[in-house]
C-alpha cells in the first residue's frame, strides 16, 4: 500500500502527543510523537489560542462534545415524541367528545321514540358510509333506504361470503333478512346499547359493519322468525342460518332462543345460547358464556335472563332457572339456582347481596376479604331467601327442583 501522507501540524500543537487530531475527512487521524513534546512546552491557554476551532480538538473534548450533542438530541427527540403523543391523545378525546355529543338522540334517550332513534342512526350511518363510497360495500350502504335495510345488507353480505353451498344465496338472503328485521325496534336498540356500553365502538358504521356480536344477534332474529312459523321448509331456512352463524361468527345460538332489545354481546366468540333460553332487554353478554339446558325433555330446560343483566366471561348458567333483573354474574361463575334481582353471583351458586357487601366495605374500607357470611348458603330454601329479603318470605322458584348435572 502507498505510504500515508504526512500532516503538517501548527507550531503550537506539536506537544499534544497524547491527543488524536481531528482533521478533514480526506486525511487520516495521526498522533504527534513523544519527542516533539520534549522540545517545547507551552501553556494550555496558549495552545488553545493557537488551535483552530472545530478543526483540531483533544480526544477528551471531542468525546465530551459528542456526548453533550447526543444528550441534547435525545432530549429533543423525547420532547418531540411526547408532544406528538399529547396531540394525538387530545385529538382522540376531541373526536370522542364530538361523537358523544351526538349520541343522546341516537341512543334512545328519554322521550325519543324508536322511529326517531332509528332514523337518526341511519342518517349518521349513511353519512359515514358516503365518506367512503369508493368502496363497493360502502356504496351499497349508501343506496339503502332505512336502518333495517342497511343491517340486512351488511349481514347478508357477510353470511353469503364464500358459502360452501347454495342454501344461502346472497340476493335471497338479503331479502329474507330485510323482511324479518323490517320494523323491529330491537335493531336500533342494539346499536344504541353497543355505542353506549362499548368504548371501542366509536361510530355507527363500525358498529353495524364490523362487530360480529351485533351481526350474530340480527341473523338469529331472522332465523327465529322462520322457527316460529314452523314447517319443514321454514325449519330448514332457520337451521341453515344458525349453521352459518356458528361457522362465521363462532356463536352457537339456537333459532328458538328469544333475545330482547338492547342486547350487547361483546367479542361474541364461544357464546352458546340454547333453544328455550330467553334474554331480557339491555343485557350485556361477554365471550365464552353458556346458557345451557339440563335433562332430555323437550320442554323448558334453559335459563330465563331478566333485564339489565351482565354475564361475565365464561359464565355458565344451566337449567330452567330464573336470573332476576339487574343481576351480575361474575367471570367463570356457575349458576344452577334461581337468583333474586340485584344479586351478584360468584363461584358456584354463591350469591352476594350488594347492600350487605357495601355495608361491610364501609366498616372495613382498607381491607376486604371473602366472607362466607355474605353468601346465601342455601339459595333454594325459603329460609335462605327470606334472610336475604329481610324476612319477607320471598322464596325461590326452584325449591323442589331436581339436582342438575
Amino acid at each position: 500500500p502507498e505510504p500515508r501522507p504526512a500532516i503538517s501540524l501548527p507550531a503550537g500543537l506539536k506537544e499534544w502527543h497524547s491527543y488524536a487530531l481531528v482533521v478533514p475527512h480526506n486525511q487520516r487521524i495521526h498522533s504527534a510523537t513523544p519527542g516533539d513534546a520534549q522540545q517545547t512546552q507551552h501553556s494550555t491557554a496558549a495552545t488553545a489560542a493557537a488551535a483552530p476551532r472545530n478543526v483540531y480538538c483533544s480526544r477528551e473534548r471531542l468525546a465530551s462534545r459528542s456526548w453533550t450533542r447526543a444528550q441534547r438530541n435525545s432530549r429533543s427527540e423525547a420532547t418531540e415524541t411526547m408532544r406528538r403523543a399529547v396531540l394525538r391523545a387530545a385529538t382522540r378525546r376531541r373526536r370522542r367528545r364530538n361523537f358523544s355529543d351526538a349520541l343522546p338522540a341516537a341512543s334512545g334517550g328519554v322521550g325519543v321514540s324508536p322511529a326517531v332513534r332509528d332514523q337518526t342512526q341511519f342518517e349518521q350511518l349513511r353519512a359515514e358510509a358516503f365518506a367512503r363510497r369508493s368502496r363497493p360495500d360502502m356504496a351499497a350502504l349508501v343506496k339503502c333506504g332505512s336502518l333495517h335495510e342497511a343491517v340486512a345488507e351488511v349481514v347478508s353480505a357477510k353470511m353469503s361470503r364464500a358459502a360452501s353451498d347454495t342454501r344461502l344465496p346472497r340476493g335471497a338472503l338479503r331479502q329474507l333478512l330485510w323482511d324479518a328485521l323490517r320494523g323491529d325496534e330491537r335493531v336500533g336498540a342494539d346499536v344504541a346499547a353497543i355505542i353506549k356500553r362499548d368504548p371501542a365502538a366509536t361510530t355507527h358504521l363500525q358498529t353495524i359493519a364490523y362487530l360480529k356480536g351485533f351481526h350474530a344477534v340480527q341473523a338469529q332474529r331472522a332465523a327465529h322468525v322462520f322457527w316460529k312459523a314452523g314447517g319443514f321448509e321454514n325449519d330448514h331456512v332457520a337451521f341453515a342460518i344458525q349453521d352459518r352463524i356458528n361457522e362465521l361468527f363462532a356463536v352457537c345460538v339456537h333459532p328458538g332462543a328469544q333475545i330482547g332489545g338492547g342486547c350487547f354481546i361483546d367479542h361474541a366468540t364461544s357464546v352458546v345460547i340454547g333453544e328455550t333460553a330467553t334474554i331480557g332487554r339491555d343485557c350485556t353478554i361477554l365471550h365464552g358464556v353458556t346458557l345451557g339446558g339440563t335433562g332430555k325433555a323437550r320442554t323448558k330446560r334453559h335459563p330465563s335472563i331478566g333485564d339489565r343483566v351482565t354475564l361475565g366471561v365464561g359464565a355458565t348458567i344451566v337449567g330452567d332457572i330464573r336470573i332476576g333483573d339487574d343481576v351480575t354474574v361474575a367471570a367463570q361463575a356457575v349458576v344452577s339456582v334461581d337468583v333474586p334481582p340485584g344479586m351478584t353471583v360468584v363461584g358456584t351458586n354463591n350469591l352476594l347481596d350488594p347492600a350487605k357487601l357495601a355495608a361491610r366495605v364501609r366498616e372495613a374500607p382498607d381491607v376486604w376479604a371473602f366472607d362466607p357470611e355474605l353468601h346465601l348458603v342455601a339459595p333454594d330454601s325459603d329460609a335462605g331467601a327470606a334472610a336475604w329479603h329481610g324476612g319477607k318470605g320471598v322464596g325461590s322458584q326452584g325449591g323442589g327442583r331436581k339436582e342438575t348435572s
